[in-house]
C-alpha cells in the first residue's frame, strides 16, 4: 500500500513539514507527492525529498491529462486524490496531516466517524450529492445508505477496485471530470463511501478516540489535547499560514522530529 499527498503554494510549506514528519515516524513506503499547481512545477520538485521513503512526483496534468474543470484547487485536488494512475491501494493524506508518534500502514487503515449529516439535505453538498446519486441508481440500481457515510477527513483508504468503477458510472473519466467541475463544493470521499457501499467493500474498524487530533483555528491549539495515543496531529492550513500560530506549531513540531 503506498501513500498519496497533495499539495500546493498555499500549503507547500506544510508539505515539507510533513515530509519530514513521515521520514520520523512512518515506516518506510512509496509517498506520491501531487503538485496541484501548472506553474513553477521544477522549483516544487527540486524541494520535495526525503532519506527514507521512495517519493514519486505527479501534477496535475499528469493525473487529468486535461485542464482542471473550474478554477477552485480544492475541486481539483478532490479529483487528484480520485484519479491518481497507480496500481495499488493507497491511503489519501493531506498535507496537514503530521506524524507525531511510530506510525505502520496498517494504522491507517481505519475508518473514520459517520458523517453524521444527510449530504442531500444539508449544505455544502445537496446540489452535488443529489446529482451524484443519480448516476449510481442508474448503474447499481440499489439505493445508499446515508447513515452509513464516513466523516471526510483523512487519512482515507482508497481502494483501486473501487474508483476503478469512476469511468463505468460516468462513462469515462473525461465526462467524470467535467461532472465535477460544475459543482463549488463536491466532496470525493462522500462519492467514494458510496460507491465503495454499493460495491459491498467497506472497511469495518474504526480510528479510536485521541488517535487524531486536529487544529483548525488558531484558537483551538492545545497542545494538552495530545494523548499518549496521538500519532497524527493535523494542522490546517489556515492556521500555519497565521505567521504567530505558525512560530507556536512549527517550533514545537521540529523539536519533536529533531528529539530521540
Amino acid at each position: 500500500m503506498q501513500i498519496v499527498t497533495i499539495t500546493c503554494k498555499d500549503d507547500f510549506g506544510l508539505c515539507l513539514l510533513q515530509l519530514s514528519s513521515m521520514d520520523k515516524f512512518l515506516e518506510p513506503c512509496t509517498v506520491n507527492v501531487v503538485i496541484n499547481e501548472t506553474e513553477n512545477i521544477i522549483d516544487y520538485k527540486n524541494q520535495i525529498k526525503s532519506t527514507v521513503h521512495n517519493i514519486k512526483i505527479w501534477t496535475q496534468h499528469d493525473i487529468l491529462q486535461m485542464p482542471a474543470p473550474n478554477k477552485y484547487g480544492w475541486c481539483s485536488q478532490q479529483l487528484l486524490k480520485m484519479l491518481i494512475p497507480i496500481n495499488d491501494d493507497y491511503i489519501s493524506l493531506d498535507c496537514k496531516d503530521m506524524f507525531i508518534k511510530p506510525t505502520t500502514l496498517s494504522m491507517l487503515t481505519k475508518r473514520h466517524r459517520r458523517l453524521g449529516v444527510h449530504p442531500g439535505k444539508n449544505d455544502p453538498w445537496p446540489e452535488f450529492y443529489n446529482s451524484m446519486i443519480k448516476y449510481m441508481w442508474k448503474h447499481y440500481r440499489k439505493k445508499v445508505n446515508v447513515t452509513d457515510l464516513d466523516n471526510i477527513q483523512t487519512p482515507r483508504v482508497i481502494k483501486k477496485s473501487v474508483v476503478n468503477k469512476i469511468p463505468d458510472i460516468w462513462g469515462s473519466n473525461k465526462k467524470f471530470i467535467n461532472w465535477w467541475g460544475q459543482f463549488g463544493m463536491p466532496s470525493e470521499f462522500i462519492m467514494y463511501d458510496c460507491i465503495q457501499q454499493l460495491e459491498q467493500k467497506n472497511q469495518m474498524n474504526k480510528f479510536k478516540p485521541h488517535q487524531i487530533v486536529a487544529v483548525w483555528y488558531k484558537e483551538d491549539i492545545d497542545f494538552d489535547a495530545i494523548k499518549d495515543n496521538t500519532f497524527m496531529l493535523k494542522i490546517h492550513r489556515r492556521v500555519y499560514n497565521d505567521p504567530d500560530a505558525k512560530k507556536i506549531v512549527t517550533k514545537w513540531i521540529k523539536k519533536l522530529l529533531t528529539t530521540d
